[in-house]
């Protein structure tokens, strides 16, 4: 056996060393998905009577490729200080007897791994296994239509029979204590609805005031929250333009979720916190009525411009107010909202917003008196949905307790928790940060939201009193942009 060993190469000099008569296609893209999720791990193998590559073309087409294009290289991948060049481990010593058996060990080496198959159960866990990971299918060479293709076999529906239609076709999205707005279908359906034209930055102040950042007087400019473009005048109110900036817009899927599954057709929604238009305009696009309390006069201009322009069947009103003694509508059908997360966020310098409380003592008392007034509006027998998250002490690194304490302030103002699902979200940059973040002081980084249900009165009442979800129609409210549409 002839001695083998180790040596790099650079990825330049390899790709003129292909196979001529290589008869494996690859998908540049996923290998590329590959390298950015595990980085490079594998050695490319040479073959030393021709010195032509047996075995690694797709991995070395993909990183020279991406050399080319001035890429950032993969994690582990080694460059080389003279030059820059990437350099790629070769396995050396390995000669074939003669050109047709090199070219059959190039077709072995490619066929082999697919030809051992799969098994599909096994499979389908590993794939939903995965799938619920921060990175979901990304760059594994299986993607959620495979899954669902898998699944189908496992489990095939019966077209004779209504029942089984898939989840996502009956209810929108399947109804689990997980809702996953990473998913393709939710997305999809996502970006219909903002192909409306709905704009909830709008009205929003640039940046966020927050305490942990940089001084300005007794106020405190979180700098990146929503860009660099606000900040404190010399009187000390908060000036912005009106540039828009990266801001957290309400999810307008999970609008349309909580609207069909938990509120009477044609009822009235009740949003103490009413924040951009989102709840709003979905509300009314649905048939429902519509009833937000916001601090911001701003904020409250811009909801009812996007309310005008984008319509629906249903009516909403956004109105200027603390919803600690503001008037509130009467007799709602359905409460539905999301309070500030105490200091997280800042959206302005008002003493009266609770998000500037002093403490989050004070913050939890108001918020309580709030949940408890709004309560009161709510008729007998009906639901509560409000999406909150948990907050840490930025001092002592402690969460505060924001989500045990709305389920205690609505038990407080008579409303029982019936359903708790948590809302996880797309990663973005928290993949990033998630290191760094855990690195320093063991915790996690925050990928999901609480989505947290009450009831008033009977549940079962309370369930009847919603549309039968069968009959739920989820055609003409929005439609899906022609560039975004699956085929």
């Amino acid at each position: 056996m002839s001695e083998r060993w180790m040596e790099y190469m650079a990825v330049g000099d390899l790709v003129t060393r292909f196979h001529p008569a290589n008869p494996k296609d690859h998908d540049v893209n996923e290998l590329r998905r590959s390298y950015e999720r595990f980085g490079y791990v594998e050695a490319v193998l040479l073959d030393e009577r021709t010195g032509l590559l047996a075995a690694g073309h797709g991995r070395t087409e993909v990183l020279a490729a991406d050399e080319a294009e001035q890429r950032l290289p993969p994690e582990g991948l080694t460059i080389r200080e003279a030059d820059g060049a990437w350099m790629l481990p070769v396995q050396r010593g390995w000669s074939s007897a003669d050109d047709d058996e090199l070219l059959a060990y190039v077709v072995a080496s490619n066929r082999l791994v697919e030809a051992g198959g799969w098994v599909d159960a096994g499979l389908a866990d590993a794939l939903e296994q995965i799938r619920l990971t921060p990175l979901s299918l990304e760059g594994i060479g299986f993607s959620q239509a495979d899954l669902d293709a898998l699944t189908y076999r496992l489990d095939p529906v019966d077209e004779k029979q209504e029942a089984f239609k898939k989840l996502s076709d009956r209810f929108l999205v399947p109804p689990f204590s997980v809702l996953d707005a990473r998913q393709g279908y939710w997305q999809e359906r996502k970006r219909a609805w903002l192909a409306l034209g709905i704009k909830s930055e709008l009205g929003r102040p640039q940046n966020a005031l927050d305490p942990s950042k940089e001084e300005h007087g007794d106020k405190k400019l979180n700098a990146g929250a929503y860009g660099a473009s606000s900040k404190v005048a010399k009187d000390g109110t908060l000036v912005h333009t009106p540039s828009v900036g990266l801001v957290s817009i309400f999810d307008p899927v999970l609008c349309e979720v909580a609207y069909r599954w938990w509120c009477p057709q044609g009822g009235l929604v009740l949003d103490p916190f009413a924040g951009g238009s989102v709840r709003g305009v979905v509300a009314q696009r649905l048939g429902l009525d519509y009833y937000g309390v916001d601090l911001r006069a701003d904020q409250v201009l811009a909801n009812r411009e996007q309310g005008e322009a984008i319509g629906g069947e249903g009516h909403a009103e956004w109105h200027v107010g603390n919803s600690s003694y503001h008037p509130l509508t009467e007799r709602a059908d359905f409460i539905f909202t999301c309070p500030p997360y105490y200091d997280l966020e800042r959206y302005s310098d008002d003493p009266e917003d609770i998000a500037n409380a002093d403490s989050y003592e004070e913050f939890r008392d108001v918020f309580f008196l709030i949940v408890g007034r709004t309560v009161e509006k709510l008729k007998d027998n009906r639901f509560a949905c409000i999406v909150v998250g948990e907050v840490r002490d930025p001092e002592t690194g402690l969460c505060r307790g924001l989500v045990p304490d709305t389920i205690e302030a609505f038990r407080q103002a008579g409303m029982d928790l019936y359903n708790e699902a948590l809302l996880v979200t797309p990663v973005g940059s928290l993949a990033v940060r998630a290191a760094r973040i855990f690195q320093g002081a063991r915790k996690v980084a925050k990928g999901h939201q609480n989505v947290l249900v009450f009831v008033k009165g009977d549940p079962q009442v309370a369930a009847d009193s919603c549309a039968p979800v069968e009959s739920l129609d989820f055609s003409g409210v929005v439609e899906y942009p022609e560039e975004e549409s699956a085929t």
